[in-house]
């Protein structure tokens, strides 16, 4: 197969790439996936070949809790406002792995977002930190759980209340847990959502069908044994699971005979239970789909699951989902090599702020010092000249008003009561306007001269006014 360039250069594809194997789709759909990289996903490669899919992770996608989790978010992420994000299962996985690299803005990638819409439900109020999701979350689940935690305890010592709320440092963080811990916290979010009265009130608002709330098998073939296969497609058809459920052996007798006179007291309640489920996962990606397809081919038994399964909508579906996931893979990771990259630069610019603020605070700060010192200084000198010199003598006229007010505090603190009886007028101009101080000296000493030359007539002057007063 040959791909062509927009400078209609042929491109050879490689004669090992499996895209040749496919049996299905038409040739744009084939010759479009075989342009996009990467041709398997590293949660699909195993650890030994340089990929991440591990033992732990290939035994975690048959697990109950794994499939509840991926259901539940393709089904009701919009119960959390995540309606509008992309959600594929090999992408959630490469996140859960730590394959993009680090969010500094803790909101683009999905995981993140999904944090905060989980544990903001859980709580009834939002969380707007996802740096808090641990400890929010062990605030309301306790600490026997994966997460784990120290018991807070309340200690009384002379009536002081010691609360003894240790730090959460060598708690264990949600990004450092191992998958199958992953899911397990997101199971437990998840399922305690999912009881509250609002969460079927927004079902009901959605007019979601009975078939996005549980599992509705496209195949179940017969069977003789308390031992029932079901086969299910996920996450829009695009993974198939054989679910396979165990009931309790139940002994029918064939004649009435045999059957127990009262069988309400004979048969417990627990013999109609459930006894396991299993989930095994057939195909997850195209290429093993298609294998699966030429498997069935050789099966008359599973005639209609092959019907079922190789129509051209699920077919459409399963080609639409690689291509669109490597596309949204490549542009998410320069959406976040973008974002750490502007993260750097309003860090330096905010470390930039930061300096200079500083160097401007301590700039403000000496000069404050350095005008304190003056003060002092001038406050020195301004005790020594009063406890030398007599306090009437001096000449104001050169100082500034916040100098001669520091002045005056300085002479109440100094002189005696005999002498502050002569400065006192000069206390009334400094609070008014200037022009009052000049007017109050000149008048002061035209009083001083006329006092004792107009006494006596004062005397009689004011006598008859007495007089005429009473």
């Amino acid at each position: 197969m040959v791909s062509r360039s927009q400078s209609s250069t042929p491109i050879p594809i490689d004669e090992n790439h499996p895209i040749h194997n496919l049996t299905i789709g038409d040739t744009d759909q084939t010759l479009q996936l075989s342009k996009l990289h990467p041709i398997y996903l590293l949660n699909q490669i195993d650890t030994s070949e340089g990929g991440f899919q591990t033992d732990e992770l290939i035994n975690l996608r048959n697990e109950i809790k794994y499939v509840y989790v991926i259901n539940w978010l393709h089904n009701f992420r919009g119960y959390i406002k995540l309606q509008s994000e992309l959600f594929d299962v090999d992408l959630f996985e490469l996140e859960l792995l730590g394959f993009f690299p680090r969010d500094d803005d803790r909101l683009v990638l999905f995981l993140n977002k999904l944090k905060l819409g989980l544990i903001s439900a859980a709580k009834g109020s939002k969380v707007s930190d996802v740096d808090s999701f641990e400890t929010v979350f062990r605030s309301i689940f306790g600490i026997n759980t994966v997460l784990g935690g120290i018991e807070k305890q309340e200690e009384e010592e002379d009536n002081d209340v010691i609360n003894l709320d240790n730090e959460e440092e060598g708690l264990p963080k949600f990004d450092f847990l191992t998958i199958s811990e992953k899911f397990e916290v997101l199971y437990i979010l998840t399922s305690y959502v999912s009881k509250y009265s609002k969460f079927r009130d927004w079902i009901e608002k959605q007019g979601l069908l009975l078939d996005h709330l549980r599992f509705n098998p496209v195949f179940v073939p017969y069977s003789e044994t308390n031992i029932q296969d079901e086969y299910v497609l996920l996450c829009d058809d695009t993974r198939l699971y054989k679910r396979t459920v165990t009931y309790n052996s139940l002994v029918i007798p064939k004649k009435r005979k045999f059957a127990p006179e009262s069988p309400q007291n004979f048969y417990k309640p627990e013999n109609f239970d459930i006894k396991s489920i299993k989930f095994e996962l057939i195909y997850k990606n195209i290429y093993e789909f298609n294998d699966y397809l030429q498997k069935l081919k050789k099966s008359t038994k599973f005639k209609p699951l092959l019907k079922k399964i190789s129509s051209k909508a699920i077919i459409d579906a399963v080609f639409e989902n690689e291509i669109k996931k490597r596309k949204f893979l490549i542009n998410k990771k320069k959406e976040i090599q973008m974002v750490s990259l502007l993260a750097v630069r309003k860090r330096s610019s905010r470390l930039e702020a930061k300096q200079k603020q500083r160097q401007e605070e301590l700039q403000r700060q000496k000069d404050d010092d350095l005008k304190y010192a003056a003060e002092r200084r001038f406050e020195r000198r301004m005790k020594l000249k009063l406890s030398g010199s007599n306090v009437g003598n001096m000449n104001t006229s050169n100082l500034s008003r916040d100098e001669r007010l520091k002045l005056r505090k300085l002479q109440n603190s100094v002189e005696s009561p005999s002498v502050t009886a002569t400065p006192e007028p000069e206390e009334t101009p400094e609070v008014v306007p200037e022009e009052t101080p000049e007017v109050v000296p000149e008048e002061t000493p035209e009083v001083e001269e006329v006092v004792p030359e107009e006494t006596p007539e004062i005397e009689e002057i004011s006598a008859p006014q007495q007089t005429n007063l009473s």
